[in-house]
């Protein structure tokens, strides 16, 4: 017990024990509070500055974590996401603005959890989910413009948990649970941004980068690297099918029927089809084993 009877009507929705030992409460309606175990005394948050903020005179308090540097994050229902300083003498608030698309994107909170490598996510009411750098303050939206129910208007997430593998799991309100992983650079994007028609058909493994099949050629991306290199196929022939037959030769079927291989060291190809007229290829050439 606490030992206030001012609690006794108020409505307690997280409590929160920081890296000190105090116990921070967070309430539906009436802010936030900071309860001294040592002292046993406890005060109503109203930092300097702040005191008339709906989130410390009257916030729904929805959760409460801490960060590497100790800095308290609080989110709430309604009034927006709040960071205190480690010494508690400065605290910054983020609230959504329509006038700038890297600010949050909805002030009604449902969760907030950090992961290991310091970012952020906020799980929101019907605006889907945020992830927060600290270092840039900017917050980048998911799930936003989707919609999993003809009674809301978009995505919920009611709770975020990220397991010991770096999983990150999320709640929603209409849609069950859904993982997905966090490891650094999951999902690389690479692609020719002159080519509006820029189509993969295949893709084969040397170890040290892939062969992609693209229209008219092939394309190698160093795994090291990060850089790409186009070998242009004899007719301008679109690669079906890709195989490394060995650690310097690679077989390529296209869609007229060819059969060729490359050497990946000279670039040289060397022409295997079993039809040598155009005219009597019908088959595309797609897989090998």
């Amino acid at each position: 017990s606490i030992g206030s009877r001012a609690f006794l009507s108020i409505s307690l929705e997280i409590l929160f024990f920081d890296s000190k030992g105090d116990l921070w409460i967070g309430t539906w309606g009436n802010g936030l509070f900071r309860y001294n175990t040592g002292t046993g005394q406890y005060i109503h948050i109203k930092p300097e500055g702040y005191q008339d903020h709906p989130i410390f005179t009257s916030g729904n308090i929805s959760d409460i974590v801490e960060a590497s540097d100790k800095s308290l994050w609080i989110s709430s229902w309604g009034q927006g996401l709040c960071r205190i300083s480690p010494d508690q003498q400065s605290v910054s608030i983020y609230e959504h603005d329509n006038n700038n698309r890297h600010s949050l994107n909805d002030n009604r909170i449902k969760d907030i959890e950090f992961d290991d490598r310091g970012y952020l996510w906020i799980g929101m009411e019907e605006s889907g989910l945020d992830r927060f750098e600290l270092q840039t303050e900017r917050f980048e939206h998911f799930f936003t413009g989707l919609q999993t129910s003809d009674l809301f208007d978009g995505v919920s997430v009611y709770s975020i948990f990220i397991d010991d593998e770096s999983l990150l799991w999320l709640g929603f309100r209409n849609d069950g649970v859904r993982m997905f992983p966090l490891e650094p650079d999951y999902f690389e994007h690479y692609y020719d941004k002159s080519n509006p028609n820029y189509m993969v058909s295949s893709l084969a493994d040397d170890n040290e980068g892939l062969w992609m099949g693209v229209r008219g050629g092939i394309e190698y991306l160093d795994y090291r690297t990060k850089k790409q290199h186009r070998i242009n196929l004899p007719n301008a022939e679109t690669p079906l099918g890709l195989h490394m037959i060995n650690e310097h030769e690679l077989v390529i079927g296209t869609h007229l029927g060819s059969v060729l291989s490359l050497d990946t060291r000279t670039e040289k190809f060397t022409d295997h089809t079993f039809f040598p007229s155009p005219d009597d290829r019908q088959n595309k050439v797609n897989c090998f084993y």
